[in-house]
This record gives structure tokens, C-alpha cells and sequence, in this order.
């Protein structure tokens, strides 16, 4: 991989001009398409979205009452004048204002007043119809008269208004708009609106530009003030203001001053502290160009993909891009410490792009998120985040040069500070995981989004004023009524009324008594016809003008009155009212019902009223729970979907499911331990501290990554490289700190808690990652190869496990069997024993040659713990010659006494007697001439035990070939390989058979020679050119990824070359080639005897042989020596003719 980038850097390096001019032309078209972009800045689009958000989105798109501006004038003599100021002063800005509502001028009091009557009967309920019939009782209509008459000089109706209705049928009308536009805690006093109490008047504006349009409504945010603090000045009142737009516009500027206060100053320090670790100024110019260009490909891609981009989405990746940075960084870390540029390609590449890889695919995760926006940041951050890692590459190396520093900095001295070994640290880590235990499941979802706005002290004491005085804020809700045409919004709406006789609701606020449907406006329109018949009409003008007459009134007093009773009133005359809780967006019409309800008792109201059809409940922490719990949903898929694309990528790249599950625990660990200390911390996660998850999840993969990285190296070269990757991560965890960390320092909620998540998030993964993944590397990958024993194997560990846990349960319940009935159990034990080594899957099936001669005195070659379990399983009727772990086993210890095994450490004279017994019972005595096992394939020297009793019993020798047992199961190991294993029985050796020796040690010597003769001749016949290739492979298992590559390449065209040679025992052998030590292991196993020195031209390469777990006595030379038997030429090394001429045979192997 790393091949391709340095072919790049070549080539670059060789056009530079032409590249800087290419990439010139690239930022340039970059620039142009952004300016041709189509930005969506719809914040809804951030919202995850279903079937019904859908609906409920492009109805709450086109509600209007919700973005009014509320203003509140208390205190002083003159609040009208106040009122009238402001006003006169807001009807200035007609670009800004669409409408003020709150003074009632006599202008246009007297304008609503004959529009009322103009469609009087559509105004009129059965309700109002039963008041008035109460009203037109002859003693009613006298106190009526008397009434009008004192109106007449106390009112401030005039006096042909007052007249026009003298039973106040228009007045019910005027009180039913005035109801609905303000509510029942508004009153007129004096022409204008205000507290029941009047001690408040309150204006209501309703702004051009929704709440939302924070740019359009900055300018006129700032007006507003400039016209509250002149008014407040001028007449000496207090002016409050509150609205959707003035907290928006307080918001945005809260997130500037935040921004310039704690990322620009952290920004200018990690500069600082940047330009004088890498002794670069131009470093922030050259760490942020791989970024730019990142940033501009994903904005063509996003261009030429997309009609539209959510700007929003945008915005968040441009914080979350901060990732890229990094990048650059890790470049520049690594190439300070390399020695050349094909070190730095060869070190950083490969983590590099699984580092990305990561990232971007977890970002891609978003795309199954239900949000538009979301979907679009995706997008946008994973085109990012790669094209940023590809740039890196490619640019960086050309930009900076590395200056050797003697002295090592603080940071470097922190880097080299063994995290993993720290008992203080271990501890920190254990108690965080303990407590998480406890605390992790505490983590809340915050839905209610108004919580992470920032309200300035005077708009939150507003706001206060406003719910005390006039209860609209808290316990209002809004029901929507909608449907595709108007009569079915409205029928919708109407329905609501009889709910309010059923539910505990304090005020409701219904259009339906204004706007009418045709069907309604019928009804209300024949009503009137049948109420008010000529008879009536008659009765009450006679009535009406004497008493009238009797209080002082003209006879013609009444007359308009009259022509308003006989006037014909039609459909047509009904009209729009232009209220603003009736309307029409998208496919929907949307009638808007407002409800004053006791806080104690939304649960139940709520719950009752979700279950109606083509109804919206608009309240704020309904509306964020229906909206963000699809969030928290999509959270929690997002996480898993991320763990799997993150394994995914961690397997592409590794190929080795050990290496992925040991990468994987710190990042999952990391995930626990962070959402354990928010839980204790008491940090919930919302909408915005979600998406920053995304970039500490990124971040925790990318330490183990490179963590990774590191430890592989060291692991494959033998060599400390540690700190100079902790350096790199050191610094993006610094990156972090300084620009998302000192967002704690904000003011706003969502930096805020942006920031706390962060902090939590980027603490846990580095401590987690410095202190426990070394210690898991170490545990399963380096532990056991520094004793000799190649690294676990997932599936070898798995059932290597199975069968021991088989072998000690069945061991320990056939000991307690034998206790008893000691003879009566070695037929079950013998098959038992041979279940075991069938119990492994990968074990091949074990192969018997010839039969053995019972009774008799079995020899063999001893280098497993399988040797047992074999021979045993092929004749019950055997007595092992055994050591004390096995006599004095506590799992089977007391049942190997039982069935008469006798231990070696007693001394042979001690039990003749015993042994003799055994042998006239028809047993044969197993014994191990070697006297302990062996470590490789060799046969060690025999000690005379055997063949000494052999000649006090007179019994045959059976010699016993044992193979494969050495590979599938060396001393002191647990994990089982897949090697099958061969038992041969030679032909048995009579004591009357002198050809051997007539002493004791002469027979030992001569039978030695024999056996390892026929071992020699076994292994040449079971042992092919492959057969050894699985040990090899293991000794370079979890190395660097290009070493096994090569290695196996280089096996397959070797391994044949090296079976093929006649090489003597203990030849010493010179091995001169340039491989990682693979040539030496072939040479050591095929020929176990010899002694094996090699020269390995590649200084690297031969690090790699001298680290490798399977020494068997090779050594590793640093100069070429002429000291040897046999000269062993690979790889196409060139060599002098005269130092060959110094060998008596030369083999070279190509």
C-alpha cells in the first residue's frame, strides 16, 4: 500500500510546478461550485424524520402564530404613549413587519365593528341565541334601554355604534375575535390590549421572517432594541420583548462571542505550542491545506450527487472535521523521527488509511439516520475525512522537512513514559470500569432541544413576566386540525369542542366560532332566519322604542338597529377574517385551537388527545420527545452500525479476527467507560452532543489503530517505537482539548455540552488506550512468543480450551472411579484418553502402525503431553514410568496411584517388586528413555532405566515412534495445534536378541542409534516439503502485515529447495540471504541436529529474525564468517566467489 504513495512522492517531486498549478486550478473550481451551491439553512432538516414528522414538519412549517414577537410595557403615566411610539416607530420597517396587533384605534374599531355586523349571523351561536332571547323579556329590554342611554356618555363606543346594536350581538362577535387572537386573560383599556389588571399593555408583531431565519432577522433584532431602549427612556417605562427571533438572533450571537472568546484564543495556543515542537511557522498553513482540499472534493462530490445541501449539515462537519487535522499531524510526528521518506510511507500509511477508513465509514452510518441533514453530514464528512487522509500523504512529505532535535521536548518525555506499567494508572483504569457498572445506564436523552438555546438574563426574566402575568407560555398547548381541504380542517377543529367537556382544560380557544365551514355557515344562517321572524322582530320594536321613549331616547334612535334586523343576510357575505391560526401550507389547511391547561395534568390530556385523527399536538417537550425520541433511536442504531462498519474495516485491514476483538475492546471499553462517567458526572447527551459522538468514537478507533500499529512494530522488529506514536496520538487528543474542549468555557448550552461529551470522551479513550491495550497486546499477542510459544490463535485457543476442560472434568471423575474400583476402569480411561485427542476438531486423525508385543517394555520418544494420552489409548493394560506433577497431579494425580503408574523420582530398586507384580498380571511398562520431554524434533540422549528392567523381568523391548506430537503439542504449552499424530510400533527387541549389546550400556547406546535411526526414517516419509509450514507461519503470526506477505511468498518458492537437501546431523551450517529468518526456521526443523548460523544483509529484516519466538538455537550474525561446514546461499544475495571457494559445499537456494 505504502508503494503506491512513494511512487506519487517521486513523481511529484520530479513536476512540482505543474502539481502546484493543478492544485491551484482545484481550489479554484472548488470555490466556484461553492458559490453555486444551493444551501438548505431549514433547521428542521436536522430532525430525524418518519411518515408522520413528515406530515408534522409541512404543517409546522406554515404556522405562523408561532414566530410572533410578544412586547410588554409596564410602569410609568404614559404606557399608551409608549405604545404608540413603538408602533409608529416599527411601522418604519415594512421589510421586517407584516403586522402589529394591540391598539385599537377608533378608525379602525369602528372598520371591525361594521364588518361584524356585516355578517352578524355568522357570528352567532345557539348559545348566544338563548341569551338573547332572555334579553328581549319586556322587562329585559327596559333595563336595556336604561342602559344604552347612560352608555351613551359613558362608553367609548360612539354613539351611532352603540345604538346600531343596542343588544350587543356585534360586541359577542368583536369578543369571540378578540378571544381568539388574544385569549381571555387580555382585556381592551382604552383602546388597547392589556392585563386584566392593566398594569400591562401588550403589543403583538408578527415578523416577515420565520423564527428560524436568524440572518434576515439580526437587523431587525437590533432595531428592536435601539426602539425598546429609546422608548424605555423617552416615557419612562418599562419595555420587555420576547419571541422566537429575539432568542434565535441572542443564540447566534452568544455561539460568535463564544467562538472568538475560547476557540480562536485555544486555536492561536496549539499553534504556538505546534511551531515549536516541529520548528515550522508555516505549520498552520501547511496542516490545514490537506483539509481544505478534503473539504473541496466533498463539496464537489455533495455538488454533482446533490441538488441541495443542508447548510446546517455543513456547519457540524466543519467542527467534526477537526479529525482531519490529525492526519497531518501523525504525518508529521512520524517524519521527524524516520530515516528516510520510504520509512515514513512504510510506518504511516497503512494506519493512516485504516484510520480514515474508519471514521468515514462511521460517518457513512448516518445515512440510515431518518434526517436530511444528517444524511447530508455523512456524506459530506466521510468524502472529507478520506480525501483529507489521501491528501495528507500526499502533500505533506513535500511540505515539511523534520530538524533533529538533541534535547527531547516535554511532550516527548510524556510520550516515553510507560503508561502501561503505571499501578496508579492500571488502578484510575479499573475503578472507572467498576464504577461505569453503575453509573453508565444513568446517561439520559435530553429532548427538550429549548434547553440547549442560550437566553440571556433579561429574555429569561421576559419570559417569566410573560407565564406569571399571562400564562402563555408553559401551559399553553396548540391542537392543529388539518386536512387536505378547509371543511374537513374545520369539521376536524370543531369536533375538539366535545373534549372539553370530558378533560380538565382551564381555557380553550376555538376558531370554529369564527371561521365556518359551508355546512356551519348554513346552519348559522338559517338559525338566524328562524330566530329572528317577524313577529319577534315586531314585538321587539314596540318594545323597544317605549322604553326607549320612557328613558329620553329620540323615536328614530333605534332605526339602524332595525335595518340591521331586516337586512338579508347570504353566504357570500361570510368572509375571510385573516387570522393567523387558519391557514393553508403545502397539500395541508391547518386549523390551530389553542388550550390553557393546569401543569399537573398534561400526561393526561396529552394521552387523550394523541389519539385523535388529523390532529397535531404542538406542545414544546411533546413535540422534542416525538422528534428526538426517533433521535435517541437512531443514537443507539447509529453506535451499533458504527461498532460493525469499524470491525469491518479493522478486519479488511488486519485480516486476523485475534487483532480486530484486541483492537476492539479498548474502543468498546472506551464506549463504557465514557458513558459511565457522564452518568456519574450527571452530562446527558441531545441532538448535538450525539453527532460529536461520532468524532470520539473516531477518535478512540484511531488511537487503537495506531496503538496498533505501534505495538506490531515492536513486536515485529524487537525494537521500542512506542513513544513515537503515543507523540502523534498525544497531539490529537491536544488538537481536541484546545479546540472542542475549551468550549467549556462557553456560555451557550449546546457548545457546553458539545464540550463536557469531548472532554469525557477523548480522557476516557486515551487513558483507556494508553494503559489497558498494551497490556491486552501483551497478554495475547507478546506474553507467550517471549517465552517460546507462538501467540493464541482464536480458534486453536477455543478448543484448546474445550478439550482441556473435557480432559480435566473427565480426568478428575474417572480418578474418583478408579479410587474404587481401581482395575475395573482402565478399559473407559483408555478410550477416554483417546476422546481427548479426538475432542480437538482441527486435530488430524491419528494414524497406528503395527502392533505392539504385550507384555513388554514399551520405549518411546517423549516431547508432548499428548504421548500419554495416545499410547494409552492403544492398550489399557499399560504402567506408566511418570514424573511427580503427573503422580502428584491434583486433577488426576489419585487415580494414576490407583491404576499403579509408578513415579521415576523414587528410584527404579524400590519398585521391582511392585512393577514385577504388574508384569506377571500381563501389563507392559511404559517408559521414556529420554527422561523428560523434548523441546524440538530431536531425540535426546537415552538413560538406562528401560533397558535395565527389561533385563530384570526378561522382557521384550518395544520401541514406539511418536510423531507429530512435538508440533501439534510442545512441552509446556496449552494451546493444541492441528498436526495428526503417527504412532509406530517397530519390531519388538528380544532380550535374547545380543545383536544390541549384551550390557545394560551397551544396548542403551545401540538401541538408541536404532531408534533414532527409524525416527529419521518416519520423519522422511511423513514430513513434505509443507510441513513445517504452519510453525513457520505462527512464529510471524500478528507481525506487519507486508513481513507476512513476503514471508509467504517466499516459503512457497523455498520450501521444496530445502526438503530436497542431504544434509548430515550436526553440520554447521552458514545461511547468507536477506529474508526475515524463514530460511533458518526451514533449515532448523527439517535438520534439528545441526547448528545454524545466519547473515541477513537488511539490518530491519534481521531484527525481525532475532525477535522471532522459535529460536532453536540459531544465531544471528552481524558480519559474514568462513567457519562453518556448509554455506547456504538465498535470496539472491551475491556473494564472492572467494569466500564460497572457503566452504567444502555450497547450496544455493533461489
Amino acid at each position: 500500500m505504502h508503494k503506491l504513495f512513494l511512487y506519487l512522492y517521486s513523481k511529484i517531486q520530479k513536476r512540482k510546478s505543474l502539481v502546484v498549478l493543478l492544485g491551484l486550478l482545484y481550489l479554484i473550481t472548488g470555490v466556484i461550485v461553492f458559490t453555486r451551491i444551493n444551501f438548505n439553512e431549514d433547521i428542521t432538516r436536522l430532525i430525524p424524520k418518519s411518515e408522520k414528522g413528515d406530515q408534522t414538519t409541512e404543517i409546522l412549517e406554515n404556522l405562523q402564530f408561532s414566530d410572533k414577537i410578544t412586547i410588554l410595557i409596564s410602569g410609568g403615566e404614559d404606557k399608551q404613549g409608549a405604545a404608540d411610539a413603538i408602533i409608529d416607530s416599527l411601522v418604519q420597517y415594512p421589510s421586517y413587519v407584516k403586522n402589529i396587533q394591540g391598539r385599537f384605534t377608533e378608525e379602525n374599531f369602528e372598520e371591525t365593528y361594521a364588518k361584524i355586523q356585516s355578517q352578524l349571523p355568522f357570528f352567532l351561536d345557539q348559545e348566544d341565541y338563548e341569551d338573547l332571547a332572555q334579553k328581549l323579556q319586556p322587562d329585559s329590554i327596559k333595563n336595556l334601554a336604561r342602559q344604552n342611554f347612560e352608555a351613551l356618555t359613558t362608553s367609548f363606543l360612539p354613539a351611532h355604534l352603540l345604538m346600531s346594536d343596542p343588544l350587543g350581538m356585534t360586541y359577542k362577535g368583536l369578543n369571540k375575535l378578540r378571544k381568539l387572537a388574544a385569549g381571555e386573560e387580555f382585556t381592551l383599556t382604552d383602546g388597547y390590549l392589556s392585563t386584566q389588571n392593566g398594569e400591562m399593555l401588550i403589543l403583538f408583531v408578527d415578523p416577515v421572517f420565520s423564527g428560524s431565519e436568524t440572518k434576515e432577522n439580526t437587523k431587525f433584532v437590533e432595531s428592536l432594541d435601539r426602539i425598546q431602549e429609546e422608548v424605555a427612556a423617552s416615557f419612562s417605562v418599562k419595555v420587555d420583548m420576547y419571541g422566537a427571533a429575539i432568542i434565535a438572533v441572542a443564540n447566534a450571537k452568544q455561539i460568535k462571542r463564544d467562538i472568538l472568546t475560547t476557540v480562536l484564543i485555544s486555536f492561536t495556543a496549539l499553534m504556538l505550542i505546534l511551531i515549536l515542537y516541529y520548528r515550522k511557522v508555516q505549520l498552520p498553513l501547511i496542516l490545514f491545506i490537506p483539509s481544505l482540499f478534503g473539504v473541496i472534493t466533498a463539496i464537489l462530490l455533495l455538488w454533482i450527487i446533490k441538488d441541495s445541501i443542508s447548510a446546517i449539515s455543513l456547519s457540524i462537519g466543519a467542527i467534526l472535521l477537526g479529525v482531519t487535522v490529525d492526519y497531518a499531524l501523525h504525518i508529521l510526528t512520524h517524519y521527524k523521527e524516520s530515516e528516510s521518506i520510504e520509512e515514513l510511507y512504510r510506518d504511516i500509511t497503512r494506519p493512516l488509511i485504516m484510520s480514515s477508513s474508519t471514521t468515514a465509514l462511521a460517518f457513512l452510518c448516518l445515512l440510515f439516520v431518518n434526517s436530511e441533514a444528517l444524511k447530508d453530514l455523512g456524506i459530506f464528512a466521510a468524502i472529507a475525512v478520506i480525501a483529507s487522509a489521501l491528501f495528507s500523504l500526499i502533500i505533506i512529505p513535500h511540505l515539511y522537512h523534520p530538524i533533529k532535535q538533541e534535547k527531547p521536548t516535554l511532550l516527548d518525555q510524556l510520550a516515553r513514559f510507560p503508561f502501561e506499567k503505571s499501578k496508579a494508572l492500571i488502578s484510575i483504569c479499573v475503578i472507572f470500569i467498576v464504577i461505569s457498572f453503575f453509573t453508565f445506564h444513568k446517561v439520559g436523552f435530553n429532548q427538550d432541544i429549548s434547553q440547549l438555546n442560550y437566553i440571556p438574563e433579561d429574555i429569561k426574566k421576559t419570559e417569566q413576566l410573560l407565564d406569571s402575568t399571562t400564562n402563555l407560555n408553559s401551559k399553553s398547548l396548540y391542537l392543529v386540525s388539518y386536512a387536505e381541504n378547509l371543511d374537513s380542517a374545520l369539521f376536524a377543529a370543531n369536533q375538539l369542542k366535545e373534549l372539553w367537556k370530558e378533560l380538565p382544560i382551564i381555557e380553550a380557544s376555538n376558531p370554529t366560532d369564527v371561521v365556518l365551514s359551508e355546512s356551519q355557515k348554513k346552519i348559522r344562517l338559517q338559525r338566524w332566519k328562524e330566530f329572528w321572524t317577524a313577529e319577534r322582530k315586531n314585538n321587539l320594536r314596540t318594545h323597544l322604542n317605549s322604553a326607549g321613549q320612557e328613558v329620553g331616547l329620540s323615536p328614530t334612535a333605534y332605526d339602524q338597529f332595525y335595518e340591521l334586523l331586516d337586512t338579508e343576510f347570504d353566504l357570500n357575505q361570510a368572509h375571510d377574517w385573516g387570522i393567523d391560526v387558519v391557514g393553508k401550507g403545502g397539500k395541508y389547511y391547518h386549523i390551530t385551537t389553542q388550550i390553557k391547561i393546569d401543569e399537573s395534568h398534561r400526561e393526561e390530556i396529552i394521552k387523550k388527545i394523541n389519539g385523535i385523527n388529523n390532529t397535531l399536538l404542538i406542545d414544546r417537550q411533546e413535540l422534542n420527545e416525538s422528534f428526538l425520541g426517533h433521535l435517541k433511536d437512531d443514537f443507539n442504531r447509529l453506535i451499533n452500525l458504527s461498532f460493525l462498519a469499524v470491525i469491518l474495516i479493522l478486519w479488511i485491514f488486519f485480516k486476523r479476527l485475534e487483532l480486530v476483538l484486541i483492537a476492539s475492546i479498548p474502543i468498546g471499553l472506551t464506549a463504557w467507560v465514557t458513558g459511565g462517567l457522564m452518568g456519574a458526572f450527571g452530562i446527558e447527551l441531545n441532538i448535538f452532543s450525539s453527532i460529536v459522538c461520532t468524532l470520539i468514537f473516531g477518535h478512540g478507533v484511531d488511537f487503537s489503530i495506531f496503538m496498533t500499529a505501534a505495538l506490531q512494530k515492536e513486536y515485529s522488529y524487537g525494537k521500542p517505537v512506542m513513544p513515537q506514536y503515543r507523540i502523534s496520538v498525544l497531539l490529537a487528543v491536544l488538537t481536541t482539548i484546545l479546540a472542542i474542549g475549551a468550549l467549556i468555557f462557553a456560555k451557550h448550552p449546546a457548545l457546553i455540552s458539545i464540550s463536557a461529551v469531548s472532554l469525557v470522551g477523548v480522557f476516557a479513550a486515551v487513558l483507556i488506550t494508553f494503559v489497558f491495550y498494551p497490556i491486552l497486546f501483551k497478554l495475547f499477542i507478546t506474553l507467550r512468543p517471549s517465552k517460546g510459544f507462538p501467540p493464541f490463535k482464536l480458534v486453536h485457543l477455543l478448543f484448546s480450551s474445550i478439550s482441556f476442560l473435557y480432559f480435566g472434568i473427565g480426568s478428575f471423575l474417572l480418578s474418583l472411579l478408579t479410587f474404587v474400583f481401581p482395575d475395573k476402569w482402565r478399559g473407559v480411561i483408555s478410550k477416554f484418553l483417546g476422546s481427548v485427542i479426538q475432542s480437538y476438531p482441527l486435530m488430524k486423525h491419528t494414524n497406528i502402525i503395527g502392533k505392539p508385543m504385550t507384555p513388554s517394555i514399551w520405549i518411546a520418544n517423549h516431547s508432548s503431553f499428548l504421548d500419554i494420552l495416545s499410547l494409552n489409548a492403544v492398550d489399557p493394560k499399560t504402567i506408566f514410568l511418570v514424573s511427580d506433577w503427573v503422580y502428584e497431579s491434583p486433577l488426576f494425580g489419585r487415580g494414576v496411584q490407583k491404576l499403579g503408574f509408578y513415579p521415576v523420582s523414587k528410584g527404579l530398586d524400590k519398585g521391582l517388586e511392585s512393577l514385577q507384580q504388574k508384569v506377571a498380571e500381563g501389563y507392559s511398562l511404559v517408559i521414556f528413555p529420554e527422561g523428560t520431554r523434548s523441546t524440538d524434533n530431536s531425540i535426546k540422549r537415552f538413560h538406562k532405566g528401560a533397558f535395565y528392567l527389561s533385563e530384570k523381568f526378561n522382557l521384550p523391548i518395544q520401541p514406539v515412534l511418536i510423531h507429530g506430537a512435538s508440533e501439534a503439542l510442545p512441552k509446556g504449552e496449552f494451546q493444541i495445534r492441528g498436526y495428526g499424530l503417527t504412532l509406530k510400533f517397530l519390531s519388538p527387541i528380544l532380550p535374547n536378541d545380543l545383536s544390541y549389546g549384551t550390557e545394560v550400556k551397551d544396548r542403551t547406546k545401540n538401541i538408541s542409534i536404532y531408534f533414532k535411526k527409524q525416527n529419521h526414517e518416519l520423519r522422511k516419509e511423513l514430513e513434505g516439503p509443507e510441513y513445517f509450514k504452519e510453525m513457520i507461519l505462527e512464529c510471524f503470526l500478528y507481525k506487519e502485515p507486508e513481513i507476512i506477505k513476503e514471508v509467504k511468498k517466499n516459503l512457497s518458492q523455498k520450501m521444496k529447495a530445502i526438503h530436497s537437501l542431504e544434509i548430515q546431523d550436526k553440520t554447521r551450517i552458514l545461511h547468507i540471504g536477506n529474508d526475515f529468518g524463514e530460511t533458518d526456521l526451514l533449515l532448523k526443523l527439517h535438520f534439528p541436529t545441526t547448528k545454524v548460523d545466519s547473515y541477513i544483509q537488511a539490518e530491519s529484516r534481521r531484527d525481525v529474525a532475532k525477535n522471532l519466538y522459535l529460536k532453536r538455537n540459531i544465531t544471528y550474525l552481524e558480519e559474514m564468517s568462513a567457519n562453518h561446514d556448509l554455506l547456504i546461499i538465498s535470496d539472491g544475495v551475491k556473494v564472492p566467489e572467494s569466500f564460497k571457494a572457503q566452504f567444502p559445499t555450497c547450496y544455493e537456494v533461489f
